[in-house]
């Protein structure tokens, strides 16, 4: 047959091919559309989380971590009342659901569960979280004392992004004080006697004032 007589494709049938060589290109573009976007918000809440927060918020989260820690405190006088062989409690969400000798769950609902489960940084409760003391420095002591939580407990307080949610590191125990101090980096060893290492009692927000000046 001639070369002029081939019939030439219809215009149906460039267009179908048209658009079926396009799909590719047009699915690449609504992945990388994707990616981009997800970039974009995570890296906007990377900003928002490491954001330094103002004076007033970090003010706002110390005092309520003391209301925290105070309710801590009676949560663990009412628990050794309780316990049948009168000892505090070990792990602070034991203030909320204990496990009793025979490892059956029992709630008490001494504190919230938001505040029993703030552990980390990651769980933290207004910005900060609570971490059970297992022992503590003493003068004139060797090495470090267990907590023997038939007469004793210790909790600190500590901010979830230091210096970003909070200045102030608390400690509260069974003598029922609060102390506060302001160190540079998170303490690794907690004294058995925080006044003559430092530290100051807290138990109001004017308290804290004169701490921060």
């Amino acid at each position: 047959m001639p070369e002029s007589s081939v019939p030439a494709p219809t215009t149906c049938v460039r267009r179908k091919n048209e658009r079926t060589a396009t799909l590719p290109g047009i699915l690449v573009t609504i992945i990388a559309l994707g990616l981009l976007g997800f970039g974009a918000w995570y890296a906007g809440c990377a900003l928002l989380q490491n954001r330094p927060m103002g004076r007033d918020v970090k003010a706002s989260n110390e005092n309520r971590a003391l209301a925290h820690l105070k309710r801590i405190q009676s949560a663990q006088h009412a628990f050794c009342d309780r316990h049948p062989r009168g000892e505090y409690a070990r792990f602070v969400p034991h203030l909320w659901q204990w496990v009793d000798p025979r490892g059956t769950p029992v709630r008490l609902d001494l504190i919230p569960r938001r505040l029993a489960m703030a552990m980390g940084a990651t769980t933290a409760v207004d910005g900060y979280y609570f971490v059970d003391i297992r022992s503590r420095t003493g003068a004139g002591q060797a090495g470090e004392q267990a907590i023997d939580y038939n007469h004793q407990w210790a909790v600190a307080a500590l901010p979830a992004g230091f210096g970003r949610t909070g200045r102030i590191v608390f400690l509260a125990d069974q003598t029922g004080r609060r102390y506060a101090t302001m160190p540079p980096r998170p303490p690794t060893h907690y004294p058995d006697d925080p006044v003559a290492a430092g530290w100051i009692v807290v138990d109001t927000k004017n308290d804290l004032k004169v701490l921060l000046h």
